[in-house]
């Protein structure tokens, strides 16, 4: 982001408020992969609601019950670095909580909580890529087309438009 120059000629800083509201912004984006992820660590099931869509969603829809929990298990069986149990991760929220109600915001603190946050989704979003692309690979040609042809019907059902024009 570029600073700003006042009329001395001196350079603005960022006003800590911008600087809050993008580290909430970052929590609730890291909140929405928690969720997902989560939900297909414990093998899927149906998520409707607005906020809990993201890029992977078509991908991991439009696999068989059985293939979404193929993947999940071997992202468990490599295991994701740094990732915190349920416990763990709630706690952080709760610290986040803590420093959002304190009288004086604490701002390395908050940047602390969300920095592990930020690395924990990073991994298990890694991971979850990681052990997808090992499942289609697996694929065999006519298992893949048959899924692409799954992941367009999940993409119309989500989104209720034709394919983009190329």
């Amino acid at each position: 982001m570029e600073n700003d120059m006042n009329e001395t000629g001196h350079i603005t800083r960022i006003p800590r408020l911008f600087k809050v509201v993008l580290g909430l912004s970052l929590a609730f984006n890291l909140l929405v992969i928690g969720v997902i992820v989560g939900a297909g660590a414990r093998g899927g099931g149906p998520m409707r609601g607005a906020g809990l869509t993201n890029y992977a969603m078509p991908y991991v829809k439009a696999l068989p019950g059985e293939d979404r929990r193929a993947i999940f298990k071997r992202m468990r069986r490599d295991g994701v670095p740094q990732m915190p149990d349920r416990k763990q991760r709630r706690a952080l929220y709760f610290q986040m909580v803590s420093v959002l109600e304190a009288d004086n915001f604490d701002e390395v603190a908050a940047e602390a909580i969300l920095k592990q946050q930020g690395t924990t989704s990073v991994a298990a979003m890694t991971a979850a890529q990681k052990a997808w692309i090992e499942h289609v690979s697996e694929m065999d040609d006519a298992a893949r087309q048959a899924y692409a042809v799954e992941v367009q019907q999940e993409l119309e059902r989500r989104h209720k438009h034709k394919k983009p024009k190329q």
